[in-house]
């Protein structure tokens, strides 16, 4: 299966999103990386549907910034 990145604001919203995925069957990971001029930020490799996994975060109350 395709995967696709999500930007998180940090590491804490990562493990949360992660885990409202994990509820739902959705095999995610988390990962830190570097961008230039922002230093460190988070991020998950998501393993599913593009809509789905917005709409299961957005009813979490978290943002999907897909990159």
């Amino acid at each position: 299966m395709d995967s696709f990145y999500i930007n998180m604001q940090s590491a804490t919203q990562a493990q949360k999103a992660r885990a409202v995925l994990a509820r739902n069957g959705i095999r995610s990971t988390a990962e830190r990386y570097h961008s230039r001029g922002k230093g460190c930020s988070f991020r998950l490799r998501v393993y599913a549907d593009r809509g789905k996994v917005c709409l299961l975060l957005a009813k979490a109350g978290i943002p999907c910034d897909i990159s």
